[in-house]
């Protein structure tokens, strides 16, 4: 069997009218920064990348939303994908400025409306069925190079007045 290898991304259309178009360019694999430079998870050139970050430019308009999620692979250590989770908006190879750079800046920029979504919770096998409680590992919750994606993501929104989905969170008690 082959299972194409997609996010959630893929199923947000089925949640809205024919009247809103959603437009997913997500690439599975890619880091905030590897997607914009056109890097893919072997750190080879991705052609698809490059295709859909050059759409993403070219095609955001005024009334647009940009639903911006990323993190989930941030936090790979190979000089493409890596962003450091410190680090504000202005400090080159943070995410937050990589976020800032890439997707924000770019959709104000044009007129659209940014919105940044924190990483999903990873698979977790940590669930102890006599007490019912799931322990998280800190690369479960994408804690890792000493700082944390998903916090980072909630004070840039903070910082710009960005509404942000706290999508770990939400997956975090789903799981639960």
């Amino acid at each position: 069997y082959y299972y194409p290898r997609y996010g959630w991304g893929t199923q947000l259309s089925n949640y809205f009218d024919s009247t809103l178009k959603v437009e997913n360019l997500a690439l599975s694999g890619r880091s905030s920064k590897s997607f914009a430079t056109g890097i893919n998870e072997n750190g080879a050139v991705d052609d698809s990348a490059v295709a859909n970050y050059t759409q993403l430019k070219e095609n955001i308009k005024a009334g647009d939303t940009l639903i911006i999620a990323w993190g989930h692979n941030d936090e790979k250590t190979d000089s493409y994908r890596f962003t450091d989770p410190n680090g504000d908006k202005d400090t080159a190879g943070s995410f937050k400025n990589s976020l800032y750079e890439n997707y924000i800046k770019l959709a104000q920029d044009k007129g659209a409306t940014p919105i940044l979504c924190t990483p999903i919770v990873r698979r977790t096998t940590n669930y102890n069925a006599t007490t019912g409680v799931t322990t998280w590992a800190n690369n479960d919750v994408h804690v890792a190079n000493n700082g944390d994606y998903a916090q980072a993501v909630r004070d840039l929104g903070s910082e710009l007045g960005i509404t942000v989905i706290d999508s770990l969170s939400n997956t975090k008690a789903l799981y639960e």
